[in-house]
């Protein structure tokens, strides 16, 4: 079994072997070319519920899996879970694997529970390893003390 990766951003950013696609015009390109969409998205007003019917619609129906799946390890408010439970239904989408939701901690009495084709992950996407994190944090202060230029930082401009 075969894969590609494609990516896709508000903004052009080639990488080596990955087809990228930019801006509102690469989205639904992107999504036709796509098997398993994964969702690590800022959540933004840009962004806020844009993983929906709409969306999930356009992703490529025929593939070697049998059908598209969805997986959201971002956050929860980027996708609209009755949205998510149509797509499951009708069967727009084969799989979602969910460690976040719309309202968290999800509700108990929530669909999503116990439908057969998602599954719930205990949103643990990221751990806080001490042993890894520690030197970085370590690293940005020195940095800062010194006046230079800090990694990872937030353009708020943006949104993340």
């Amino acid at each position: 079994l075969g894969f590609a990766v494609n990516g896709w951003s508000r903004s052009e950013r080639p990488m080596d072997g990955v087809a990228t696609y930019a801006g509102e015009a690469g989205l639904i390109p992107f999504l036709n070319a796509t098997d398993i969409l994964v969702v690590l998205l800022p959540l933004t007003a840009q962004t806020h519920g844009i993983i929906n019917y709409g969306v999930l619609k356009e992703l490529r129906k025929r593939n070697g899996l049998g059908g598209s799946v969805l997986i959201n390890a971002g956050r929860g408010k980027l996708q609209k879970d009755a949205d998510i439970l149509r797509a499951l239904e009708d069967g727009t989408l084969k799989e979602a694997s969910l460690d976040v939701f719309e309202v968290e901690p999800l509700p108990k009495t929530s669909r999503l529970w116990s439908h057969p084709k998602v599954f719930v992950t205990p949103h643990a996407a990221a751990t806080s390893d001490p042993v890894h994190l520690v030197p970085i944090m370590l690293r940005q202060m020195a940095a800062f003390e010194r006046g230079e230029k800090l990694e990872n930082v937030v353009d708020r401009n943006a949104g993340y």
